[in-house]
């Protein structure tokens, strides 16, 4: 009977991660709290190394703005109420930040750090647990000195503190949670006090454990490799002179049990002439390596391989380190495969494979005799065994800005680091082109190194010129680019674009003027104000007063004004292409 097989090779790489001691690699988490309006982190955190961490949370506190001494962030108990005859931490009242090491590791932390101060109150404190249990029901206290008396925190101006935890370990699976109790010490309920806090800082080293991984090719023409652990695995090549039919289930040689997935593959010719040795065109070929920053130690290879309709078909095995196959190795020669069955082979290793590498193993089939139609190979769960020294990197994750001050021939975007991989990001900007999908190999800036957020000033553009771009950021492990963004630069330098909001506080001699500038029109703004006359159509020559440069909301007093007088006021602003 004849049985058609699309070939179905599973393909296990199973791997050990076993090193000694030595593997550390230095980690951190910071939370930088910088203003998101301004192209800042928020509160959400930046990484470096191989470890994750999450935005901070409050519980029964609220923060308002960025209004804080160094733009930090200001922070007060949810209602603005602190409670009355408060002396120790209130239990509900706190922020946190957590930190985790990736899967396969530990994490032992060196130190934390922060800097922080208090507004409108002298006697604030904050306390600093940490601890694994997310309840905190096993807590330690961070302990740190402000050298105030009580440890109250310094009024109005940013303190750092370093605290050393003594590389406390943080095992695989498990978080590490930071919390910051703050409370005010007075014997009257107090409001608008506010902990200002900027740059918590998590920082340590990371150590590799042992762990298993496996990759698992579905040859089926469809399937892509299904990976579990660091590695990679490239894509299974089959020669032009063969053919993937159908999948089946084949007996195994051993038991009798028909219960092994396999395939078959026969030549494109149908037919297989007599050989005496391996033809080079007829291949079936799987490669595999670690991730960027391991070492894989192969030891061991394990399939199952059979003749379908006959007994003529033999095999051999071979490997290289090399993708065009040069220099390659014979592992197995020649042998004699089984009629309607698959047997198992299996064949002892010992390669090394460093970062950047990769295994190229090649199933070559041949006849001994001529064979009719319908003779095939038939192969299965082809399996590779070893074990992975060292901590891998991925390439790093980099969101893009929205553009902003989109003029003539040049625009201002930028992007954010928000993982680096493991790796430390040693080059990050924009790239563009006028097609789409830009590479470096486009036009690019370069906006210094690590995590984190950058800006990014684009020149050289041309007038009326629709564009594509999108951030990169580089590791050790590769590129990775953003989302792209589009965008047309104007025709010419317009006047800006400015609104007036809204006119209030009206006294005898003066009132407030609220205004907004919305549009640069493609050159800076350098003058911005409200004009006003008691006739109406205010202009610039008429009685004004000027409030600032640039884009955005601004507000002035308007003065002098008399006393029961109708005016007509509106808001103004200029750039070098006139007024607006």
């Amino acid at each position: 009977m004849k049985k058609k097989i699309l070939l179905l090779s599973t393909f296990f790489l199973i791997i050990s991660f076993g090193f000694s001691q030595e593997h550390f690699y230095p980690a951190n988490a910071q939370w930088p709290i910088s203003d998101p309006d301004v192209g800042g982190t928020g509160i959400e955190p930046v990484t470096e190394g191989y470890i994750n961490a999450s935005a901070i949370t409050f519980n029964g506190l609220e923060y308002t703005n960025y209004g804080g001494p160094e733009k930090s962030l200001k922070i007060r108990i949810e209602g603005n109420a602190w409670p009355a005859n408060q002396t120790t931490r209130i239990e509900d009242a706190y922020l946190e930040v957590a930190v985790s090491p990736n899967k396969n590791s530990n994490f032992y932390i060196d130190s934390l750090s922060f800097s922080a101060c208090i507004l409108s109150i002298n006697a604030m404190k904050v306390e600093v647990y940490y601890s694994t249990d997310p309840s905190f029901s096993n807590a330690t206290m961070a302990e740190f000195s402000t050298g105030n008396s009580n440890n109250y925190l310094n009024r109005d101006v940013l303190t750092r503190f370093n605290i050393l935890l003594n590389s406390e370990k943080i095992n695989d699976g498990d978080t590490l949670y930071v919390r910051f109790y703050p409370w005010v010490e007075d014997p009257t309920i107090r409001t608008g006090k506010y902990i200002c806090l900027r740059d918590i800082g998590i920082f340590g080293h990371v150590e590799s454990i042992a762990t298993l991984s496996t990759v698992e090719w579905f040859i089926n023409g469809n399937a892509e490799p299904a990976i579990s652990g660091n590695l990679l695995s490239g894509t299974t090549v089959i020669s032009d002179s063969l053919n993937l039919l159908t999948t089946t289930k084949a007996i195994k040689s051993d038991t009798g049990e028909e219960s092994m997935v396999c395939a078959l593959i026969n030549k494109v010719s149908d037919r297989w002439i007599a050989e005496t040795a391996p033809n080079n065109d007829l291949f079936i070929e799987v490669s595999a390596g670690p991730k960027t920053g391991g070492t894989l130690y192969a030891d061991s290879l394990v399939f199952f391989a059979g003749g379908d309709n006959t007994s003529d078909l033999k095999l051999s095995l071979l490997y290289s380190i090399n993708s065009d196959f040069s220099d390659n190795t014979t592992l197995i020669s020649n042998i004699s495969l089984p009629e309607n069955r698959v047997t198992k082979i299996v064949v002892s290793l010992d390669i090394v494979l460093n970062t950047g590498q990769n295994i190229y193993l090649r199933f070559m089939p041949y006849s001994s005799s001529a064979i009719s139609l319908n003779k095939n190979l038939a192969i299965a769960s082809v399996q590779l065994y070893g074990r992975l020294k060292g901590i891998t990197y991925d390439p790093p994750t980099v969101t893009t800005t929205d553009y902003s001050y989109l003029s003539t021939t040049h625009v201002l975007t930028g992007g954010n680091v928000t993982l680096d991989g493991g790796s430390i990001v040693t080059q990050k900007g924009v790239v563009w082109n006028t097609t789409g999908n830009p590479t470096i190999e486009d036009n690019k800036t370069i906006d210094g190194s690590g995590s984190g957020t950058f800006v990014s000033h684009v020149t050289g553009l041309a007038p009326a010129t629709t564009y594509f771009l999108r951030a990169y950021a580089i590791n050790d492990a590769g590129i990775s680019y953003g989302n792209e963004i589009n965008f047309t630069t104007l025709n010419e330098i317009l006047p800006p674009s400015v609104t007036t909001e809204n006119i209030t506080d009206i006294l005898v001699s003066t009132a407030n003027g609220l205004g907004k500038v919305t549009a640069w029109g493609g050159d800076t703004v350098k003058i911005r104000g409200f004009c006003w006359n008691k006739t109406g159509n205010p202009m610039i020559n008429d009685s004004h007063v000027e409030s600032g440069q640039g884009l955005g909301s601004f507000n002035t007093t308007l003065y002098p004004l008399e006393a029961n007088t109708t005016y007509y006021v509106r808001a103004f602003a200029i750039n070098s292409a006139g007024e607006g």
